[in-house]
């Protein structure tokens, strides 16, 4: 995928009213300050995209492309609200993620880090950075410029300018045959719901 405009890392609301809400773009402040939880990085960050991912599906996809690496799914998709701090709604007791925070936390880490945050799911598309807000001084606070697209299935994470490692090692999904030693049959017969 090529990307031909996209929004500077951190912006101001001039800057949103005048260039990105001409094309449609809306704005959502998402709320956390830039310095919010500097012990994350790449590795935290990807780990939180595949496990939103892998609660939408059984699998994930991923790869590198010109701009950098993707993450996708093929699930139903994220809506505006979820950018928000705190889950808008509960999440199912199987779901990986519970409190809200990941998926917010990983944009603010990559964008912190220096990386464009581009996701596109079913009928939006977003763009995290951080927006100047003016208060004693200036604070940068995370936040969001979304609009609608087509896409009818399933969401990418796209993180421009990231050529490192996706860690696909570190998750016990997408196994190539080859690497199943042996299987049984499992000796539950009902999930257990935590």
């Amino acid at each position: 995928m090529v990307i031909a405009t996209r929004p500077p890392r951190v912006l101001s609301v001039e800057d949103y009213r005048e260039n990105w809400q001409p094309q449609g773009f809306r704005l959502i402040v998402i709320g956390p300050t830039s310095t919010w939880r500097q012990e994350w990085g790449e590795w935290e960050a990807i780990r939180d995209i595949v496990q939103n991912a892998l609660d939408e599906a059984e699998a994930y996809r991923w790869g590198y492309d010109d701009e950098g690496l993707w993450i996708s799914d093929r699930g139903r998709g994220v809506a505006v609200a979820d950018f928000l701090l705190g889950p808008p709604k509960m999440k199912p007791d199987y779901a990986r993620g519970k409190f809200g925070e990941g998926m917010k936390i990983a944009s603010l880490a990559l964008v912190r880090k220096g990386y464009h945050v581009h996701i596109e799911t079913v009928g939006r598309e977003l763009w995290i950075l951080f927006l100047q807000q003016v208060v004693d001084g200036t604070a940068e606070t995370l936040a969001a410029l979304w609009r609608p697209n087509g896409r009818m299935q399933g969401t990418e994470f796209h993180i421009i300018g990231y050529t490192g490692p996706a860690f696909e090692d570190r998750f016990v999904v997408n196994l190539p045959r080859t690497s199943i030693l042996t299987e049984t049959p499992s000796p539950l017969a009902v999930p257990i719901r935590r």
